[in-house]
């Protein structure tokens, strides 16, 4: 696996990118709603809802919720998943530093490879809890690669100590296919 640091214009342009189309691409992405597949974004939600489940397991922040009405969905301090739909295999958690580190990593790395291979998660990392809290940088992981952007990179290498950057450049002319 590749884990090398990436200016924040090289991380947008490879998320633009389709991976059915351009080998640099993180996840296949579609132009409209009407390319997706047929029960895409019941597939989307089941798989992001699947590793929410797997943070709430490990990351629980231990806030007592037992006065949120029924009908709220509750909040964690340390992790937020965008439930926006978008035409893309991709998940945008924004993520407190707190949990940065080779346990975070592990975590999204074995969920990828048993239920979501073809998925990228982006994860944006802001210091201390996510709400109103100074953003640093964010992540982009699939099972093959990991983009640290270069503002996360120093936070990156004190935390997470079994997955080090290299040094390489990733060339934007990609093949398309």
């Amino acid at each position: 696996m590749k884990i090398y640091r990436a200016s924040e214009n090289e991380i947008d342009d490879r998320l633009l990118l389709a991976k059915q189309r351009n080998t640099k691409g993180f996840c296949r992405n579609f132009d409209s709603e009407d390319e997706t597949p047929a029960g895409f974004y019941e597939l989307q939600d089941k798989v992001r809802d699947g590793l929410e489940k797997v943070f709430w397991e490990n990351f629980d922040d231990k806030a007592d919720r037992s006065k949120l009405p029924s009908w709220r969905k509750p909040m964690n301090k340390f992790f937020f998943f965008d439930v926006a739909r978008i035409e893309s295999e991709r998940m945008v958690i924004e993520m407190s530093c707190e949990i940065l580190g080779d346990k975070l990593i592990g975590l999204i790395m074995s969920y990828l490879e048993k239920f979501a291979s073809g998925y990228c998660v982006i994860g944006a990392i802001h210091t201390e809890e996510i709400k109103g809290e100074k953003y640093i940088g964010r992540f982009v992981i699939n099972l093959e690669e990991i983009a640290v952007e270069e503002s996360l990179a120093d936070v990156w290498g004190k935390q997470v100590k079994f997955m080090e950057i290299e040094e390489i450049s990733i060339d934007m002319k990609a093949e398309n296919k």
